[in-house]
């Protein structure tokens, strides 16, 4: 079982292990927590993650922190594994363990439920939500997160990684790419003209936003696929105002719906490509109902910077060789022996896949295949065979 419960525990098992440093200088929200993150090698192998526990116009009840992720030896650590674990041996984990889902577990409350807003007691930036970038076109909440919706017809559940800006007290934007899976939801909701409900976890065990970014097939449902990550059940418990379940160990927990007509514009956003991608889109609205949220919560977020100065790109460096690598074995391909995406290169867009051929033509087999394979290979620019 993992060496840690919640959050907490893994702030305090990474500070145990030298891979966490405390900030207790007063630091901005604007701006501010984005250069420390940067000019201080958080993001980078040799520099530690950061708890920022002093940040201006919050007291020392709202904490962020960041960079949990960013290193290998503290994605070991979030997966359960000792730091010094290698990385094919940190893929190869990930690999047997998604091979074999657990589903989740419901419970009838939780830590998220210590505070329940609802009406006039929702807002948004009661939480230390930064100004990530200067270039930003806000401050927004949703850069390392679980969001989890429902497909209309069939109930199955999905959670995605999406931004969100920050709009008003009880709004945000909801900003995802076309092949999301949410996509899908949304459309099947316009259908049916019923608003998608939607419920955003924040804070939450970090297998959560790790499965979150990874590009599984639609009918999988990301809980099964974190409680394998952690070899138990992700408790579940359920949400006040929408017909969803969120984890029970949530720092912080948004309930609403995406409207189906609402849209308005969002961005720019700071991406992990190193660009701020987009420019300014109109995107839908996010009406949030209710908020919950852990007593003193920590808020988590991402800063995205230039690779390989960003913790998505150190995730998809171990997801998406394990999710493909059983794609392969799955579908019969013969041969492949690894597959590395180098943070460098931004991750997702460059494929190295290290192979035996055994016939003439069985690279190009091997490329073609990985090219069409909408779990990850799809989105390469580049595949390099060795």
């Amino acid at each position: 079982y993992m060496a840690y419960k919640d959050l907490r525990s893994l702030i305090q098992r990474q500070e145990d292990e030298g891979e966490l440093r405390r900030i207790k200088g007063k630091v901005d929200w604007r701006y501010e927590i984005g250069g420390w993150i940067h000019y201080s090698d958080a993001m980078k192998p040799r520099g530690p993650a950061l708890l920022f526990e002093n940040i201006e116009d919050y007291g020392p009840d709202f904490r962020l922190v960041a960079g949990l992720v960013s290193s290998y030896p503290r994605l070991a650590l979030a997966l359960g594994l000792k730091p010094d674990t290698p990385l094919r041996d940190i893929v190869e984990t990930v690999r047997m363990r998604i091979k074999r889902p657990i589903n989740p577990k419901t419970v009838k409350t939780g830590p998220v439920k210590e505070n329940v807003l609802l009406g006039q007691d929702i807002d948004l930036l009661k939480f230390p939500v930064p100004w990530w970038h200067y270039r930003d076109g806000g401050r927004f909440i949703g850069t390392w997160a679980g969001m989890i919706s429902k497909d209309p017809e069939t109930g199955n559940r999905n959670i995605g990684l999406y931004r969100m800006q920050v709009l008003s007290r009880n709004t945000a934007t909801i900003g995802w790419a076309a092949f999301a899976h949410i996509t899908m939801h949304y459309l099947k909701a316009k259908i049916r003209n019923t608003p998608l409900e939607m419920a955003v976890a924040i804070g939450a065990d970090e297998t959560i936003p790790m499965v979150a970014a990874t590009a599984f097939p639609y009918s999988v449902d990301e809980y099964t696929m974190a409680s394998a990550l952690r070899e138990e059940p992700i408790e579940l418990v359920k949400c006040e105002t929408v017909d969803l379940e969120v984890p029970a160990n949530a720092e912080i927990v948004l309930e609403g719906r995406v409207s189906l007509d609402k849209k308005t514009p969002e961005g720019p956003f700071g991406e992990h490509t190193g660009y701020h991608g987009g420019g300014v889109r109109f995107r839908p609205m996010f009406e949030v109902s209710v908020v919950t949220h852990r007593d003193d919560p920590i808020f988590r977020g991402v800063f995205n910077s230039r690779p390989p100065v960003s913790e998505g790109n150190n995730v998809y460096s171990v997801m998406i060789p394990a999710l493909g690598l059983n794609v392969f074995e799955q579908n019969g391909i013969q041969g492949v022996k690894a597959i590395h995406h180098p943070v460098e290169a931004c991750t997702q867009y460059v494929s190295i896949i290290q192979m035996t051929p055994m016939y003439v033509g069985h690279s190009r087999d091997v490329a073609r295949f990985w090219s069409s394979c909408g779990s990850a290979g799809s989105r390469s620019k580049y595949i390099i065979l060795v």
